[in-house]
């Protein structure tokens, strides 16, 4: 049941909370060091990090685009397309330096 007493349906997806989220992402960081940047319990962002900007960069966007109202499927979804477009940003930016060699 949910709070307004209603069934939630057997098939319906849960969706992940983001300390979930960013400890899915940090299990595949080297060394987990995207935990350096985000309370383990509440996600929130900690200002004390290593000093590795990329992963600030990734807990940052991570952070900036999760939403608690969709289901994980969508939630998940949604952490690849914007690393994904972070890649796609620095594939560019890497293609612009090799071309002035």
């Amino acid at each position: 049941m949910t709070p307004n007493n209603t069934k939630v349906p057997a098939n319906a997806e849960r969706s992940l909370s983001l300390p979930t989220i960013l400890n899915l992402a940090s299990s595949g960081y080297p060394d987990d060091q995207l935990k350096l940047y985000y309370d383990e319990a509440t996600g929130n962002f900690n200002e004390d990090g290593s000093g590795d900007t990329l992963a600030e960069f990734v807990v940052r966007e991570i952070r900036e685009t999760f939403s608690a109202d969709l289901p994980k499927s969508e939630q998940l979804d949604e952490v690849c397309r914007v690393l994904r477009q972070a890649i796609t940003d620095l594939e560019s930016t890497v293609e612009a330096v090799e071309k002035a060699q």
